[in-house]
């Protein structure tokens, strides 16, 4: 049967994609395997798993602009965003040739607002290297998944807990924004036709 790992099992999406997924996995909270912890990644035995999906990703503090911003919430955007999918990337790679990686990317990595500039670039920094990643390595597949808004706690994580959860969910339903389940529902084909 075929094995998938998956990486920030916390995650709203994640959560939902647990209900409905019907391959064998493992899922990791940040707790087991954080993304920020290098050696904890290049340690990590990958080779069994047919497939990797990480879900892990923020953009915590951004509403305070670039300039009010942390510089540890804007080093841990850079981190989470593009360090460690090379890292998982390569390491996985490594130790199977042929497997397949699942990650996010977002819509505001191609048209972001000024305070989003961290969190964007280093989205559209993975996009640019994973994609020279798969010209290299044509056994290996690279799934990017870009999402648009969908409803999850990204926004309350990214106000750090100064918005309630229903005034972030009032403020994504302001604009468009993706079901969870068709989000979902778009993961499962996808891995499907991977695997």
């Amino acid at each position: 049967m075929k094995k998938i790992l998956i990486i920030g099992k916390d995650s709203t999406i994640a959560q939902h994609l647990l209900l409905k997924i019907k391959y064998q996995y493992r899922a990791l909270s940040k707790k087991d395997f954080d993304v920020t912890d290098h050696a904890t990644i290049e340690n990590f035995d990958f080779s069994s798993y047919d497939m990797v999906m990480n879900f892990a990703g923020h953009s915590r503090g951004t509403y305070k602009g670039p300039l009010n911003n942390t510089w540890e919430n804007q080093l841990d955007q850079i981190m989470v965003n593009f360090a460690s999918h090379i890292l998982i990337t390569k390491t996985y790679c490594q130790q199977n040739p042929s497997g397949t990686y699942l990650w996010f990317s977002s819509v505001s990595a191609k048209s972001c607002r000024p305070y989003q500039y961290v969190y964007a670039a280093s989205k559209l920094a993975t996009e640019y290297a994973l994609s020279a990643f798969a010209k290299e390595y044509k056994n290996f597949n690279i799934i990017t998944k870009t999402l648009d808004r969908v409803i999850t706690n990204h926004l309350y994580n990214t106000y750090e807990g100064t918005r309630t959860h229903q005034e972030c969910i009032e403020e994504y339903r302001k604009s468009p924004y993706v079901e969870i389940n068709s989000v979902v529902d778009d993961i499962l084909h996808e891995t499907g036709r991977a695997i």
